[in-house]
């Protein structure tokens, strides 16, 4: 029997969702995926692009919270892949799938939204990337990409 290929985990998603947006003119989020695990944990997959080489490190975050306060309840900043892989590593053209687990078990019952974006350290502080829809222009507010998909916590509990 021939043995069937298995491409890398870093090749283009073969059905990749609308972009939701572009980070600098230079990494879309071309896909994202997010499927409930338990009760309190979902899986978030997020497939971003290297339209070009980046001299310099961002480092990547994901917010997950309450739209009516603000209130985040789920943090997570580094660099994609587990903190393994920082930005300037990418390669011209290269898919990079960023897997995180978000466990929400402290979270009250209520709707949640998530908000991604990346950030570089300066001497100022860090200061978010511009985002940008790359359908019409618009510049996100808060440099911040809100995910269409919500996580409901008032189902299974």
């Amino acid at each position: 029997l021939p043995l069937k290929e298995t491409p890398p985990p870093s090749t283009r998603p073969d059905t990749p969702t609308p972009r939701p947006a572009v980070i600098e003119h230079q990494r879309p989020l071309q896909r994202y995926d997010l499927a409930r695990e338990t009760d309190d944990t979902w899986q978030l997959t997020l497939s971003w692009e290297a339209l070009q080489p980046d001299r310099e490190e961002a480092e990547r975050f994901v917010h997950v919270f309450d739209p009516a306060t603000e209130e985040i309840v789920y943090q997570s900043d580094g660099y994609p892949r587990n903190n393994s892989y920082p930005t300037n590593q990418w390669l011209e053209g290269e898919i990079v799938a960023d897997a995180l687990s978000i466990r929400l078990d402290e979270a009250l019952s209520g709707e949640y939204q998530i908000g991604v974006g990346f950030y570089r350290q300066g001497d100022d502080g860090a200061q978010r990337l511009t985002a940008v829809n790359p359908d019409t222009g618009d510049v996100f507010a808060d440099a911040r990409v809100l995910l269409p998909q919500t996580i409901n916590l008032y189902a299974h509990r």
